[in-house]
């Protein structure tokens, strides 16, 4: 009888530390944890991540119908995060240029119990978070500045995502270089 009481305590004792553990350090947790300043200290941010990579024209959908065709392309990667291309919605309107497209992001990162930096798409202030993302511009295989109305940023999503314009006219012929600008890098320590 008292075997099965020892084992009745030693497991839940491996659940509470599980339940511990998770709400406190999981990748989940550090991810809501850590920009609230909640156990750790963001010690600085610096907007000077540029996201370069190169968009190809079979990723846009159909032309003749809106639709969202999945990516899920890495576009960034450093230690501590990582970007990909998640999806592109095609917005056709025959009644124009022929529309643009909306390229969607997502920012995953691996958070350290200690401390480290990581890529957002915010900053981080006592008035709560500012999106930081700035200019995005295109670029031919020579190199030539595209239009400056190319592209821009449509939104800032929940969590880490994000979300810019593009105009479809230039992706259809060849590969076009974008750069997206202004992605904020987050130092932080643990209290």
């Amino acid at each position: 009888m008292r075997r099965y009481r020892w084992m009745v305590l030693i497991i839940i004792a491996v659940i509470a530390v599980f339940f511990v553990w998770n709400n406190l350090y999981s990748q989940e947790a550090l991810g809501k944890r850590i920009p609230f300043q909640k156990g750790f200290e963001i010690t600085q941010q610096d907007q000077v991540i540029e996201v370069n990579f190169v968009f190809q024209p079979a990723w846009i959908p159909e032309m003749d119908e809106n639709e969202t065709k999945q990516i899920n392309h890495l576009v960034y990667q450093d230690y501590s995060s990582s970007i990909y291309l998640t999806s592109i919605f095609n917005h056709y309107d025959r009644n124009s240029d022929g529309g643009h497209i909306i390229a969607s992001f997502e920012i995953k990162q691996n958070l350290n119990t200690k401390g480290g930096s990581y890529v957002s798409c915010y900053s981080v202030s006592e008035q709560g978070f500012t999106p930081t993302i700035g200019r995005v511009t295109g670029y031919d295989n020579d190199h030539k500045l595209l239009d400056e109305d190319f592209g821009s940023v449509a939104g800032i999503g929940a969590g880490e995502t994000f979300s810019i314009y593009l105009k479809t006219g230039e992706l259809l012929d060849s590969p076009i270089n974008i750069k997206i600008e202004s992605l904020n890098l987050i130092q932080y320590v643990k209290d």
